[in-house]
């Protein structure tokens, strides 16, 4: 049997050797393996944070969140498993159709670093493809990092720029305007308001619409020129009986605007009252255009300016129906402008019944004066249901004399909304007599015109028009506040669930909505948040309401019923309210039942004329500070009804010269002791029914100066009149007309 025995030390020096030799040699590509496994896993884990990301991206675009870049970090964006090992972020950034993706992501070891990490067209603008490759950059420093992505940048916003310039023939793309290539082209332009005065056809456009002045114009940034066919307005010269003339007119503009590269939008304007929008005579002028520049790429067609708000959708259809088919059979290519019943301000109507025709756009038209919520809520509509807009009229409506500066806020924030959704318009208008032989809409002091068009000839209108070309950015703080919405479509504070529940308001400067805020809105009337409303509790069920804006918040022109039938409102702080702007407060306060007092002495009153109904049914109001007040009003009828504890009232700053109607002006304010109207001097009253009745505690009046005389309806006037008050007429007339409704022993006399 052969004896057992262990290992000799040569034999056991042999076996170390070996081990060492394989761990020498072994170990590095083992390691290799697990380095490359665990680079392989990093690199498979970016590609899922990318399609990670892609996924919240089309979630955020579905739920309306468009913003054109969107950063989301690993950690706390993104939906990972092992978030703990990794920390970066990924860009992506949307310019037009195009997609640019970017990534830095790093697990301690790895850094991966991607451009361009996919560049795919997506028709619908959300994404739908996963990326296909990465180009993985290691070892980069920072400063290359950044020169290298700046200068992608560079190279992405040029191949996608917006092209403002002469592009050729354009067609419709979306909700925008593509030249042959699909290059989004964007017009800015000017609009003139007719060929010239009335049947004057040897100056057309008051000979300022020629080739040097449009050639100043576009050296401002214009690259459109919008020209009206009047067909019959009086101050005008028109269409109708003078059609050879007006087309010959016509040529002179457009044939500027073509030398110059310049679009020219050809626009049929029925001036009726009636709302006929004479279909065969506006056939007759743009196929006449037509046949002149047939299928010209400068010359474009908008069939019909400003629909009445009486007319209907269906008006509107069937004059297109007509004049769409005309034009195309002469000019197929011709991009063509379709306008909507009421000034062609509310888009909401063809956004949701669009016509069958191709290659048209829809008119929006838009003037500081008339903006509200309703008009922004249906051209921000229309954009998001992908509806072509082009707002082919819009302007501040300022005289160089001070009135652009009142409203330059909202045009400036206006500006900016047409800015951000890329949207072409023609401002209105081009000249200084350009509307009615007046100053109003024109961009040069009257009497001054030169075709190049100096800074020392401009007014407000003009410099502003210049900024706006030049697509100037415009910070701007302060806004205007949305008007009280009757049709309620947009809730705020006036909705039922909350209108009976506030209990103060007060305006303010700035300052963050609180963490205990219960609601809130956005009371801008352009809808860009720059106005926010809130709800903090006042105990129980009841809210103050602030209303806040960085800067200036700028009551509407018109500001009806603004707080009416606020049952328990007991305070307003108007501290950062400005009315510089209000023409109307009819019914404003009406029904606020628990007011008592109101300061209205910080108000600039200059504009405001109607204030029919303005304090009706405040029937705790006790006091109300009119100090600094000089409206000229022409409505006041009822405006202090029902206002039992009113107690004294100053309104000797009051010119209301041209108010025809004192129905019930002061009746039953039996509280009254005080009432200062001694100024008052209306020429045209017609109305005094019950003006002063049941006016119980009044001891004197002063009146001397209204023409009692001339009112044809005067019953009633000091029925239930203080027993023994005086009352101070301008005559014997007005004494003997009083004294037919005084039943009360009421002393009436003349001075």
């Amino acid at each position: 049997m052969k004896e057992n025995r262990g290992f000799t030390l040569v034999e056991i020096l042999a076996v170390i050797v070996v081990l060492a030799l394989i761990m020498i040699f072994a170990i590095p590509a083992i390691l290799n393996i697990v380095n490359q496994s665990k680079k392989k896993a990093f690199e498979e884990y970016t590609d899922k944070v990318v399609i990670e990301a892609e996924k919240q991206y089309i979630k955020d675009e579905v739920d309306g969140n468009s913003d054109d870049i969107k950063t989301y970090d690993v950690k706390t964006n993104l939906e990972l498993a092992d978030t703990g090992k990794y920390s970066g972020f990924v860009t992506i950034k949307k310019i037009g159709d195009t997609i640019k993706e970017f990534v830095t992501l790093t697990d301690g070891e790895n850094t991966v670093v991607g451009y361009n990490y996919s560049d795919k067209k997506d028709k619908n603008g959300i994404i739908k493809n996963i990326i296909d490759a990465i180009e993985k950059v290691k070892d980069v420093s920072q400063e290359e990092l950044t020169k290298e992505y700046i200068e992608e940048k560079a190279k992405e916003e040029s191949n996608n720029s917006i092209l403002t310039g002469y592009s050729g023939q354009l067609h419709v793309c979306g909700s925008n305007l593509c030249d042959k290539s699909n290059r989004l082209v964007r017009i800015k332009g000017v609009s003139n308001g007719g060929l010239g005065g009335e049947n004057d056809f040897n100056n057309p456009f008051h000979g300022e619409i020629n080739n040097e002045s449009l050639a100043t114009i576009k050296s401002w940034g214009a690259n459109g020129l919008r020209l009206f066919i009047t067909a019959n307005i009086k101050w005008m010269a028109s269409y109708i009986g003078h059609e050879d003339a007006y087309i010959n007119g016509m040529k002179v503009g457009i044939d500027a605007a073509i030398k110059n590269d310049m679009y020219v939008i050809v626009n049929w304007d029925p001036a009726s009252n009636d709302a006929n929008p004479l279909t065969e005579k506006c056939k007759e002028a743009l196929t006449r255009i037509a046949s002149l520049y047939p299928n010209d790429p400068h010359v474009m067609f908008e069939i019909w300016n400003e629909p009445q708000i009486q007319n209907t959708w269906q008006d509107c259809k069937n004059h297109a129906s007509v004049i769409i088919p005309a034009i195309r059979a002469i000019s197929p290519d011709a991009v063509i402008f379709v306008g909507s019943p009421g000034a062609s301000q509310d888009l909401t109507i063809p956004a949701n019944d669009p016509l069958n025709y191709s290659n048209i756009m829809y008119s929006h038209h838009l003037y500081m004066r008339s903006i509200t919520a309703k008009t922004t809520y249906g051209l921000k509509y229309a954009l998001d249901k992908k509806l072509p807009v082009f707002v082919t009229e819009w302007g501040p409506e300022g005289n160089g004399s001070g009135a652009v500066e009142i409203i330059k806020p909202h045009v400036y924030r206006f500006i900016n909304l047409l800015n951000q959704y890329k949207l072409s318009y023609m401002f209105f208008g081009f000249g200084s007599s350009t509307f009615n032989g007046g100053d109003r809409y024109g961009i040069a002091t009257r009497g001054t015109w030169r075709n190049d068009l100096p800074d020392s000839i401009l007014n407000e209108t003009g410099f502003l028009l210049k900024d706006v070309l030049a697509e100037k950015h415009f910070d701007v703080k302060d806004s205007l506040l949305i008007e009280n919405r009757e049709d309620e479509s947009t809730e705020t504070y006036r909705a039922s669930e909350w209108r009976d529940k506030i209990v103060s308001i007060n305006f303010v400067k700035g300052g963050s909505i609180p963490g205990n805020a219960v609601k809130k809105w956005d009371l801008s009337a352009l809808q860009d948040n720059s106005v926010i409303g809130y709800l903090t509790s006042a105990g129980g069920d009841t809210y103050n309401l602030t209303i806040s804006c960085e800067g200036i918040i700028y009551a509407p022109k018109i500001s009806k019923y603004l707080f009416s039938d606020m049952k328990n409102l007991k305070s307003i702080n108007f501290g950062n309210f400005n009315t510089e702007n209000v023409e109307m407060i009819a019914g404003m306060f009406q029904g606020d039942e628990s007011l008592e007092s109101l300061d209205l002495s910080g108000w600039n009153t200059s504009k405001i004329y109607s204030m029919w109904g303005t304090f009706r049914e405040c029937k705790n109001l006790k006091s109300i500070n009119f100090s600094n007040w000089n409206p000229h009003i022409t409505e006041m009828f009822n405006a202090f009804t029902n206002c039992f504890k009113l107690e004294s009232l100053d309104m000797s700053g009051f010119d209301v010269s041209g108010v025809t109607d004192f129905n019930g002006l002061f009746v039953n304010d039996a509280a009254l002791t005080s009432l200062n109207i001694s100024t008052w001097n209306p020429s045209t009253v017609t109305k005094m029914d019950s003006m002063f009745s049941n006016v119980r505690n009044l001891s004197y009046l002063d009146i001397r100066n209204m023409n009692i005389t001339s009112s044809t309806s005067a019953n009633n006037v000091i029925n239930n009149f203080k027993s023994g008050a005086t009352i101070i007429v301008k005559n014997s007339d007005a004494v003997n007309k009083l004294n037919q409704s005084n039943n009360n022993g009421v002393t009436i006399k003349t001075n």
